[in-house]
């Protein structure tokens, strides 16, 4: 579709050659007859945003208006007479009243008010897309005619180009594509029906159009095949600029290159040429690789020049330079990323939020260095107006970058700067990375000293995973915290005590150091945590290697029988009660979660009830799904299935949670005491359905918020079948069709073993058979290839009430094969 400009040249001062000087002033806007039609106002920001859109969208208007004044007068008499020379088909008359209804698209109206004579702006309700899409279906309407060529004479040049100007302005989210084959149908209907539009910034934005669709080759061809050596062509500032970017897309950037030359030194050009030329060639060069950094940064530094003139605002040079990062970020140009960066502020212009959002981006990708990360942040924070635009959220970005390139020095410097700002919200989540790194590098000092800053100076309170980082870094630290004169260094000389000594299982020694915390005063909610946190540990080992049928006379160190654990524990009920006598008002949930889980580990039911009492009753804390997660595990290991399940009973009545590892946990318990039906319970919860064996209406209206994995399947249908009911373990793994985004062939191995361990060969035989082809037509493409491996896809999140495969009778959304 479409013409080359040979063809639409035959508007006056428009030479036959194919690269003859068009002169654009005949085709401009603002050398037609203007109307006074219906002027209204509009928001002042936002014609600081689209002042070319608002201009040109008036000025069609603005003729339109002066055509038909009146809309009633559009859709007045229907009587299409042929004789009549100014009669127009009601189809065309609808098309222009269609598009006259742009007039009135995201204009803020001024409102006087009387009794003070302000003007208030308020905003309408007409919606572009909506607007757009009115006017391509009467358009369509014409096209299809049968008397499609004479209706098409009928319609106004106005009409046709505030069509096609709407549609090549209109939002990126709506319909990228099909609105640029709109234009491109238009301009080759236009042509084929012999009345070809002769506006050259029309014709920019088919080039444009074309340009989108992949269509560069197209884009030559409609201007002329190939440039002469003596003659350049004099297009429209916004056809050159899609001119010149076809030049890059067919490798043809001598040419751009000397388009864009021609550009820059015609004194026509110079005139009326838009600082776009700037980043349509950097981002060709850069797209093909044709020019060095050091040849862009003369034309960024053009480009900047230009910018000082005074003709440009705020929102025009941060579209510019935020045009630039893009380019330079997808293409991988960190130089020419921080040169334009540090140009741009060193002019003193603002940034905005798409800005910081570019450069978070580039910071976050992985081919990044921390000198190049440290340069961008340097550049933000050493311009006044730039820092004030930091948010909190953007300094915990830096900060988690600066760990994951291990650098906490810098990570603490960001710290600082986020402190020191006026405006940027701080929390205790944001330093959880600096933290971690502090744990994994053994750095118990800088643990510690963070951790009083942020409760003494920020005046926060701590995560419990930074509770676990600092005791963490204070086990791995190989520095020896001495004890000073203040209360600070004696307090973590002592912490620093009982966490080596718990790490050694010392019971006697880290007990004794709490003790000594405790009659200097100096205990608080990090010496709770530690000691929880250890003692957990310790008991935890001890309950590990009991069930293992440890041999404990070669244990010098830690528990070695049941007394010495009743007798730790024994000790332990002073550390509850100075939990309980804690004062601070914001004592972590996770603090008394974990010394419950300690206690539920040493089998003592009574004092770990008297901590959630003390827990949900005295302190107000409503236990989370988190909480019940951990409860449900912790009750597994130490008390047992019945008191595992009576945790599980309440997590059903409040509609809680269910994670994997906790559904997991509880299913091999109770496979192990011989419960397998509890055990289909707790699955059905998980994937939220009833089994064969469970049948509860509620789970009909149940989401799903976490998803059943292979293993804990695995683990299921073995217990089932070792519990003899094969029935129910084929249902289940049926179930893992719809379940899973794939069966892995080791399931299905898993449920054939488990078959032929029991004594059921034939039975595994069948099995196989029946379910060989299913599972391999199932497996992700990657997974197929023998070299590949298998990569999981999420399961979905919501999952249909009442699949359970063809033992139950119901229609399976896999048909077995």
């Amino acid at each position: 579709m479409g013409t080359r400009i040979r063809d639409i040249s035959a508007a006056p001062g428009v030479s036959r050659c194919g690269w003859a000087s068009i002169d654009p002033a005949i085709f401009l806007s603002d050398t037609e007859p203007r109307a006074v039609g219906r002027q209204r106002q509009v928001s002042p920001r936002y014609v600081q945003q689209h002042q070319t859109r608002l201009r040109m969208r008036q000025s069609l208007v603005a003729r339109l208006s002066a055509e038909f004044p009146h809309e009633a007068d559009i859709l007045a008499d229907l009587n299409d007479d042929e004789t009549t020379p100014m009669r127009r088909h009601i189809l065309v008359r609808e098309l222009i009243a269609a598009v006259r209804a742009f007039d009135n698209v995201e204009y803020v109206k001024a409102d006087v008010d009387e009794s003070t004579g302000e003007t208030a702006l308020s905003s309408t309700d007409q919606d572009q897309p909506a607007v757009a899409r009115a006017a391509w279906e009467k358009y369509q309407k014409i096209t299809t005619h049968p008397e499609a060529a004479k209706l098409m004479q009928q319609i106004p040049d106005s009409a046709i180009g505030l069509l096609i100007c709407e549609l090549n302005y209109m939002g990126a989210a709506h319909d990228y594509g099909s609105r640029f084959q709109c234009i491109v149908r238009i301009w080759g209907d236009c042509q084929e029906h012999g009345r070809p539009i002769q506006s050259q910034i029309m014709f920019g934005m088919y080039l444009r159009a074309l340009n989108k669709l992949g269509g560069s080759r197209q884009v030559l061809a409609e201007v002329g095949a190939q440039l002469p050596g003596d003659q350049l062509p004099r297009l429209h500032p916004a056809a050159m600029r899609q001119l010149i970017s076809a030049c890059f897309s067919c490798r043809q950037a001598e040419k751009a290159m000397e388009l864009f030359r021609h550009v820059m030194s015609d004194p026509y050009y110079s005139r009326t040429h838009s600082l776009h030329i700037y980043t349509t060639v950097v981002q060709g060069a850069v797209r093909t690789n044709h020019l060095s950094n050091a040849d862009l940064y003369i034309i960024v530094e053009e480009l900047f020049e230009d910018l000082t003139h005074t003709k440009y605002n705020d929102n025009i040079r941060l579209g510019l330079v935020n045009e630039l990062l893009h380019t330079a970020r997808i293409h991988g140009n960190m130089g020419l990323l921080l040169y334009v960066f540090e140009r741009y502020l060193a002019h003193k212009y603002p940034i905005n939020n798409a800005t910081l959002g570019i450069l978070l981006k580039v910071v976050c990708s992985g081919n990044i260095d921390a000198g190049e990360v440290h340069s961008i942040y340097r550049n933000i924070v050493a311009d006044q107006a730039t820092r004030l635009q930091m948010t909190g959220h953007v300094f915990a970005t830096f900060i988690g970058v600066f760990v994951r390139l291990q650098r906490p020095d810098c990570a603490l410097v960001v710290v600082q700067d986020m402190r020191a700002h006026p405006n940027a919200q701080r929390a205790a989540r944001y330093l959880e990375p600096l933290f971690g790194c502090f744990a994994e590098s053994g750095m118990g000092q800088p643990a510690l000293e963070l951790f009083h800053s942020l409760v003494e100076q920020d005046k926060l309170e701590p995560t419990w995973r930074i509770y676990f980082d600092v005791v963490k870094a204070l086990s791995r630290g190989s520095q020896r915290i001495e004890s000073g004169s203040g209360l600070h260094s004696e307090a973590d000389a002592l912490l620093a005590t009982l966490v080596e000594s718990g790490a050694a299982a010392d019971t006697s020694r880290m007990l004794g150091a709490f003790s000594e915390l405790c009659s200097r005063n100096l205990q608080s909610p990090l010496s709770l945590a530690a000691l929880f946190i250890k003692a957990h540990q310790i008991i935890g080992t001890y309950v590990l290697r009991l069930s293992n049928q440890y041999d404990f006379t070669q244990i010098t160190v830690g528990i070695r029988s049941h007394d010495e654990l009743a007798q730790f524990v024994a000790r332990l009920d002073h550390a509850v009660a100075e939990l309980f006598a804690l004062k601070y008002s914001q004592v972590p949930q996770d603090l008394f979660v974990h010394a419950i889980c300690v206690f539920v580990l040493a089998q003592d039911q009574a004092q770990a009830q008297r901590i959630y009492d003390h827990m949900t009753q005295h302190r107000q804390l409503t236990p989370t799904w988190q909480t019940f997660n951990v409860l449900s595990r912790a009750f597994a290991r130490g008390l047992g299935a019945p008191a595992a399940m009576d945790v599980f009973r309440e997590m059903q009545t409040n509609g809680m949670r269910l994670r994997n590892v906790t559904a997991a946990m509880l299913i091999h318990g109770l496979l192990d005491a011989d419960r397998p039906h509890e055990a289909l319970e707790v699955y059905a919860y998980l994937v939220g359905r009833p089994t064969p064996v469970v049948s509860a209406p509620g789970f009909r209206e149940f989401t799903v918020t976490t998803s059943c994995d292979v293993y804990t399947y695995a683990l299921l249908i073995e217990g089932l079948v070792q519990a003899a009911m094969h029935r129910e373990a084929v249902v289940v793994f049926e179930d893992a069709f719809s379940v899973l985004s794939w069966v892995p062939r080791q399931l299905l191995e898993t449920f054939v073993r488990a078959l032929e361990n029991a004594g059921r060969a034939d039975f595994a035989l069948a099995c196989l058979m029946r379910y060989r082809k299913r599972v391999e037509e199932s497996q992700p493409v990657s997974s197929r290839d023998p070299v590949g491996e298998s990569v999981s896809e999420p399961a979905p999140d919501l999952l249909s009430p009442s699949h359970f495969g063809y033992l139950l009778g119901k229609v399976s959304k896999r048909p077995a094969s």
